[in-house]
């Protein structure tokens, strides 16, 4: 079984930026001008926007950080689907997220209500942003999403092989830019768990 208590608390970690009144006024203009698009490739000035929040910095993450914290990930009136709102700010996150986010982006997927049994497009967002960002401090965030996928009543055995593979990827991803040699063992530790504990479900066909 997957001990998500073994990680120690990141040294030196960055301080969260402060977002004031006038912030958030700014930033709330900003976002609703970006209103209900999506930032994905092909979408119709997709680099203009991303360049737009990212000018914003630490500022413009920390907003939908907050924001995510008080939307609920499922949909209210379809527990099946997200809910837009949420998968919303979760894609313009993957476009902008940052290294020193990895912590944040790792504690969504610790969410119990990210484990959506049919849709997995917010998780989705997230996994990509980490394959992105991710450090070894996500190790225990990690550690307890695939707990959490393992033992979901929820879940199909489809979306927990899609769940688990995408951990691994991220791992993957993580060991290559880690230079620690200690880290790099428990993360490859981790690593060949996940793998044992995919073994569990069948390859999906589709």
């Amino acid at each position: 079984m997957v001990n998500s208590k073994e990680q120690k608390p990141t040294p030196g970690a960055k301080k969260e930026s402060v977002l004031t009144p006038k912030d958030k006024e700014r930033l709330d203009k900003l976002f609703s001008e970006v209103g209900e698009r999506t930032l994905f490739y092909g979408e119709e000035d997709r680099d203009e926007w991303i360049s737009r929040l990212s000018e914003e910095g630490q500022k413009a993450r920390d907003y939908i950080f907050e924001k995510l914290e008080k939307i609920p990930a499922q949909d209210p009136s379809d527990k099946l689907r997200d809910s837009k709102e949420f998968f919303k700010y979760t894609n313009w996150l993957e476009q902008i997220a940052q290294p020193e986010d990895s912590e944040k982006l790792g504690q969504i997927l610790t969410r119990n209500d990210i484990l959506n049994p049919l849709d997995r497009s917010s998780r989705g967002n997230i996994i990509s942003a980490l394959r992105k960002n991710g450090t070894y401090e996500n190790l225990n965030s990690l550690k307890t999403f695939v707990e959490n996928v393992v033992k979901s009543d929820e879940l199909n055995e489809k979306h927990k092989w899609l769940d688990l593979d995408s951990v691994g990827g991220i791992l993957e991803i993580i060991i290559e830019r880690t230079e620690d040699k200690k880290e790099i063992g428990k993360l490859g530790s981790f690593w060949g768990i996940v793998k044992q504990e995919k073994k569990q479900f069948p390859r999906p066909t589709k």
